[in-house]
């Protein structure tokens, strides 16, 4: 869903993406407080920063609902959390930038974090997928769980 709120109503449109996109959340062995999640995040963005968030939600929402999955892992670039976040969560880094190579579509840090969700074709294997966030992990003496979403899309109108 992508919505907007006026401060009085709530503006709500279904988003209705592909059957075969799956969800992933990876889930990093420790906790990481919201707190100290907020606190690194910068008082204000540019304008370039900002555009860039924008234009990059729209593409984001518009490859969801045409299907073309393919523009995700561009979409789901980010300026204005991760670049700040990333540095709380060990590996994050190298998670966002390699794992287009190992068979995700698209993949982000997750709110405040740690968890990170993971978009990927349901009719692919996932397993590759799966050992190299293990992997990354693991070499920093972390372990993570990976929670393969079992719903489709439709099934949750």
């Amino acid at each position: 869903m992508v919505g907007t709120f006026d401060g009085q109503q709530a503006h709500v449109l279904r988003i209705e993406p592909p059957a075969h996109l799956g969800v992933t959340l990876l889930i990093p062995d420790f906790e990481l407080s919201t707190a100290e999640a907020r606190r690194v995040m910068p008082g204000h963005y540019s304008q370039a920063d900002a555009v860039f968030a924008l234009s990059h939600a729209a593409l984001t929402t518009a490859a969801l609902m045409s299907g073309q999955l393919d523009l995700l892992a561009h979409a789901m670039q980010d300026r204005l959390h991760q670049p700040y976040r990333a540095p709380l969560v060990p590996g994050l880094k190298q998670i966002l930038t390699e794992a287009p190579e190992h068979g995700a579509l698209g993949v982000a840090l997750s709110g405040a974090g740690p968890t990170v969700l993971c978009f990927h074709n349901r009719t692919q294997p996932t397993a590759p997928l799966h050992t190299f966030y293990a992997e990354s992990w693991q070499g920093r003496g972390l372990a993570v769980r990976s929670w393969l979403c079992p719903w489709t899309w439709r099934a949750h109108r």
